[in-house]
């Protein structure tokens, strides 16, 4: 629902399991201006994996297509890591520290904030 919770940061709870893709659609939430096309997908992808023999997750975020009124054009990401132990993060080359959420119960990485027209790859390094 239209302003229900900030557009930024995007929360993203992450239970990667071999790879998994999913599109994040958005649109102004008042109008029905979707009907003509005003609107954005964004394709989220998730992915178990090894990197130089260390378990990893990777979360990809592909830059947003398409546009409508009041679009947020920058925004961060905070990725909620209820199955992951991290022992390190990166996102697009950038060290990234996690953190441990005592209310949530688990680990969470923020990215700093980039243009919806990025794309944006976190990379955890599992322990």
């Amino acid at each position: 629902y239209a302003d229900e919770v900030p557009l930024s940061p995007l929360t993203l709870d992450i239970y990667p399991k071999g790879t998994t893709t999913y599109t994040l659609y958005e649109d102004d939430g008042i109008s029905l201006d979707y009907e003509k096309g005003a609107y954005a997908k964004t394709k989220l992808q998730y992915s178990r994996t090894e990197i130089k023999g260390k378990k990893a997750s990777v979360i990809t975020i592909a830059a947003a297509q398409g546009r409508y009124k009041g679009q947020v054009m920058q925004r961060n990401y905070r990725l909620e890591l209820p199955c992951i132990t991290p022992k390190s993060a990166v996102c697009n080359g950038k060290k990234l520290k996690p953190v441990w959420d005592k209310k949530l119960n688990c680990w969470v990485v923020t990215t700093p904030t980039f243009s919806i027209e990025d794309e944006v790859k976190v990379t955890v390094f599992e322990k």
